[in-house]
């Protein structure tokens, strides 16, 4: 589509937009690791609450990561 103004054609701008798809499964409970190594300063992360909403923190740097 093109529009005229003060005697110009003015072009309307393209988009590109691309979908694309992401997959999440269900995790299991009982597939957790029981400690991993923490994102943020590589030392151990442990595992608490499997029963109710399972995470894991790290007691080093303090950060939690939710699962």
């Amino acid at each position: 589509m093109t529009k005229k103004r003060s005697g110009q054609q003015l072009e309307k701008p393209q988009f590109d937009f691309r979908v694309t798809e992401t997959i999440h499964e269900e995790t299991d409970n009982t597939e957790l690791e029981t400690e991993i190594e923490c994102p943020s300063c590589q030392n151990t992360m442990d595992l608490y609450s499997v029963s109710e909403s399972p995470y894991y923190s790290c007691d080093h740097c303090k950060f939690y990561l939710y699962t």
